[in-house]
């Protein structure tokens, strides 16, 4: 009687709190490493550099008055946003017609996720030698500068990485599987019989287009942006190996750790994250993607 007594017990337990003991590993994990380095990383912030690196305890906001009054860090920060928007922009302009055209264009399931796959294949590569492989083809003795010199275009060879273009080109290689996966996903989710519905009811291809299709796949649009958004910002290897040193917030936050200026690097660090956390907001605004999807 008693086991019966505190299987009970267990199985009333379970069914009022099952929930929260079902969350509770993933609970912890983010507590021990989010939250805790979030929060180390936000006292650090405040805490007064010394001269020549490292840092007392002394709490100040000096940090974040030095950086919002500094006209470099702001200028990097706004070179960043902008290379951020730019690749948001273009990866968003490329990936949606291709992922419209494997949902809606390709008939055969099994052609579809054969494209699909192809895709996303390259990412069963690592991240440095997909990097590196860009240098034999933009290089000066690489396969654009021959093909370019061999048609007349450039009167000798020359190399084309080390630039803004060249980065933005790694960086859409690099994404643009992020925001088209999402993207993809959303709008296997609707009916193309709707689209003919819109149509027989008196829309045209671009009305019954934009309210059933582009709004419907808003969801995957809007978590497509933050995928890409948040790895351009946080991406500093990059900017350096395909950039030729181009300096980002992320490499100046890097440069700053080396450097034992660590209460700089927390506040332009907890600065990153807040810049991102809007963005999220905002885009979370416009879309309440929990309706849409569910």
């Amino acid at each position: 009687m008693e086991v019966d007594g505190l299987v009970g017990s267990l199985s009333k337990l379970v069914d009022k709190y099952g929930s929260i003991l079902i969350l509770l590993p993933a609970l912890v994990w983010v507590f021990l490493f989010l939250v805790i380095p979030v929060a180390l990383l936000a006292s650090i912030s405040f805490f007064t550099p010394m001269r020549g690196g490292g840092y007392t305890t002394t709490l100040t906001f000096e940090n974040y008055l030095s950086i919002f009054s500094s006209p470099y860090y702001l200028r990097i920060l706004l070179s960043t946003l902008r290379l951020c928007g730019e690749i948001v922009a273009i990866c968003l302009v490329l990936a949606y017609p291709a992922a419209y055209f494997l949902v809606f264009k390709v008939r055969s399931d099994r052609v579809r996720m054969l494209l699909f796959f192809s895709l996303i294949v390259l990412f069963f590569i690592d991240w440095s030698i997909r990097t590196i492989a860009w240098y034999p083809v933009l290089s000066v003795q690489g396969l654009v500068s021959t093909l370019a010199v061999s048609w007349g275009l450039i009167p000798e060879p020359r190399t084309f990485m080390f630039s803004e273009a060249t980065l933005i080109l790694v960086w859409i290689q690099s994404y643009i599987v992020f925001m088209m996966s999402p993207i993809y996903l959303s709008m296997l989710k609707i009916n193309p019989n709707l689209i003919d519905v819109a149509q027989t009811l008196g829309a045209s291809r671009a009305k019954a287009f934009y309210h059933v299709v582009f709004k419907m796949s808003l969801p995957g649009i809007i978590i497509g942006c933050m995928f890409v958004f948040i790895m351009a910002i946080a991406d500093y290897a990059t900017p350096k190996l395909i950039g030729g040193g181009m300096v980002t917030i992320g490499s100046v936050v890097v440069e700053l750790t080396a450097t034992l200026f660590w209460p700089t690097a927390a506040a332009l660090s907890i600065i990153i994250m807040a810049i991102t956390m809007a963005f999220i907001y905002l885009l979370l605004k416009i879309v309440d993607i929990r309706r849409m999807l569910f």
